[in-house]
Parts: C-alpha cells; sequence; structure tokens
C-alpha cells in the first residue's frame, strides 16, 4: 500500500538528520505546509534549506508562489553528507505527493 501525501511528506521530513531534534515532539495528523513554514522561524541555514527543499516538493507552485524558494546548490553547499542524502535520494527517484 502507498503511503498517502502527508504520510509521505512527513517522512520525507524526518530523514533528515538536522531536523529530527526540532522535530522530534511534532506530530501531525497531516501535512500542513502552512503550519511547517512557521515552524522554521529561528532555525539554522541549514535546517531551512532541508525545510524549504520539503515544501517544494509538497508543491511546487504554491512554495513559488510564498516565496518558499530552495536553492539547490546554495543548499548542496551548507548541508552535510548525510542531509544532503534525502535530496539525493529524491533526485534520483523524484515523487510529488
Amino acid at each position: 500500500m502507498s503511503p498517502t501525501p502527508s504520510e509521505y511528506i512527513i517522512a520525507l521530513i524526518r530523514s533528515f538528520p538536522c531536523l529530527k531534534p526540532k522535530l522530534h515532539r511534532w506530530n501531525p495528523a497531516s501535512f500542513d505546509a502552512d503550519d511547517f513554514h512557521e515552524m522554521i522561524r529561528g532555525w539554522s541555514s541549514s535546517e531551512r534549506h532541508a525545510a524549504y527543499f520539503v515544501l517544494t516538493v509538497w508543491n511546487p507552485g504554491y512554495a513559488r508562489d510564498r516565496s518558499w524558494t530552495f536553492d539547490v546548490v546554495e543548499s548542496m553547499s551548507s548541508l552535510d553528507p548525510a542531509n544532503r542524502a534525502p535530496i539525493l535520494a529524491w533526485i534520483s527517484r523524484p515523487f510529488y505527493p
């Protein structure tokens, strides 16, 4: 059985080691992009790169309209290998929920 869009995107978020400490108590029933974006205030640049990647995967048009910009070159230079891995895995097999 395939995951629901919310299950997929929540699993994608949790695949980033840099986000795990930020979200250890976060257990939403479904994903809400605006609520997720509200949480990223005060996060490091690496954490924001990961979050903007997730928001762009969730809905590229919505992210663009909100100016939630993901820059792959900037993020690759900012993220360590463990946090690049979820992005590279997604690039090798893109999926939009």
